[in-house]
């Protein structure tokens, strides 16, 4: 078995390579699991941020603001990438 490493000169030399050796579906290989990854984390960030705006609906019968949104946000950006990706 013969191992071929290529030393590539910058990344549109990779891009170039890579389609000339394999095709143009060796650009999207690992996008799958990649896709299967990012699931979880998108559903439990949007969860989380309109559970935050539903309880600032509940508690001051508005609509949050736009600080408030930034900072349901942020919160719901922690709250997925720490279950997540821990």
């Amino acid at each position: 078995v013969q191992v071929h490493y290529h030393h590539y000169t910058g990344l549109w030399h990779a891009f170039r390579t890579a389609y000339k050796d394999e095709g143009a579906l060796a650009l999207y290989r690992g996008v799958g699991p990649t896709m299967i990854g990012i699931l979880p984390y998108a559903a439990l960030s949007f969860y989380t941020f309109d559970t935050l705006k539903a309880w600032h609906r509940e508690k001051h019968g508005s609509e949050p603001g736009v600080y408030f949104k930034l900072g349901a946000g942020a919160v719901a950006g922690v709250v997925g990438q720490s279950f997540t990706y821990p």
